[in-house]
């Protein structure tokens, strides 16, 4: 037993005392059962979040859902939720999957009402009850299924298949948590085989949330688990719209943006590869066919004369010489000189610049 999960028994026998009972739920239980040691522990609780900061000092609450707040033990987090229902077994029923639906007591006794100890040993993902309802529920549970089938290596049963195969072209949640579980979901996918049930099993869902079977066509290339980045284009192709409905930020959106439009122009100029930056660059690499042969951005991007703006021999005050509405130009003309065999000194850079000046005055007239 680890310190976390004894530092809450301690929890639960400390309420206990005071005349409420808490159970320990969830992942936990679920790992404990699977001789794992659980990565965090929750806690659901008869006794009120006034009654926790009375027995320890400090409560924090997080958001507004459920009235969850957080305790402190030995400088554990445990986020404590109320009881729904008044018993255990009523909460319990309300869990996403069997597996998750069983809970320790504060003398650590297993309580099991619908089987988790056996579906953990059989490997089985199923409702604790009607599964069209724990789904309606919260649909995020969709793609909880495809984490779960993924990650632990459950396989949903037959009646549990046959819901998500019904419900799933229904799925929407709030990109936030979406993306959340795309995140959770991307360290799993360790192989080629676990790519395709991933596209199996997302295809059930609208168009934004699934992943395109086409894109499986540069499976070989694939050194798994992909980057956060590469998951990401693998989702979304650079789509924008798409981005946003995953819940995919700005920064990211517009570097896998990047990077989907440089898979179509490999191999890279040292000027495109500037241009696209580091970060992209190795994105679209993760997922270029496999006949583009051998990809080697690092080394290419190392080998560069210059990696960043910064790292231009002009000084801020060369570049205030120019007019305003020039200085951009004047720049890119630098780096792109630079990058294609020019000296980055400062006289060198200064000279070309005043040149590149010269030549567009003359055009203009």
């Amino acid at each position: 037993m680890n310190a976390a999960v004894s530092s809450a028994f301690n929890l639960l026998n400390t309420v206990k005392k005071s005349g409420w009972d808490s159970w320990i739920v969830g992942g936990a239980v679920r790992d404990t059962l699977m001789g794992k040691e659980p990565a965090d522990v929750d806690i659901v609780t008869s006794a009120t979040e006034a009654d926790w900061r009375k027995l320890f000092g400090r409560t924090v609450r997080v958001g507004q859902r459920y009235d969850t707040f957080l305790v402190f033990s030995n400088g554990n987090p445990f986020e404590v939720t109320p009881l729904k229902g008044t018993r255990i077994e009523d909460d319990l029923a309300l869990r996403d999957f069997t597996c998750n639906a069983a809970a320790f007591d504060a003398g650590k006794a297993l309580i099991d009402p619908f089987g988790a100890e056996r579906a953990v040993k059989e490997k089985r993902l199923s409702a604790p009850g009607d599964p069209e309802r724990m789904f309606q529920r919260d649909m995020l549970r969709l793609f909880r299924m495809i984490r779960f089938e993924l990650c632990l290596g459950f396989t949903p049963d037959n009646r549990l298949d046959k819901t998500f195969r019904a419900l799933a072209g229904g799925f929407d949640a709030a990109p936030e948590r979406v993306q959340k579980e795309l995140s959770a979901l991307r360290p799993c996918v360790v192989s080629s085989a676990l790519l395709e049930l991933v596209a199996e099993r997302t295809a059930f869902l609208p168009e934004p949330y699934h992943l395109s079977p086409d894109s499986l066509i540069h499976k070989h290339r694939f050194d798994f688990p992909l980057s956060e980045l590469a998951w990401s284009l693998l989702f979304t192709e650079g789509n924008d719209r798409k981005g946003r409905k995953l819940g995919y930020g700005r920064r990211v959106r517009k570097t896998v943006a990047r990077a989907s439009k440089a898979k179509l122009t490999y191999p890279w100029s040292d000027e495109a590869l500037y241009r696209l930056g580091e970060e992209a660059a190795s994105a679209a690499a993760e997922l270029l066919p496999v006949n583009k042969g051998p990809v080697r951005v690092a080394e290419q991007f190392a080998q560069l004369p210059i990696k960043h703006r910064r790292d231009l021999a002009l000084l801020g005050e060369d570049i205030a010489l120019f007019p305003a509405s020039e200085r951009k130009n004047i720049v890119e003309a630098c780096e792109k000189f630079v990058l294609n065999g020019g000296t980055n000194e400062r006289e060198s850079l200064l000279r070309y610049a005043k040149e590149r000046r010269k030549k567009w005055e003359q055009k203009k007239h």
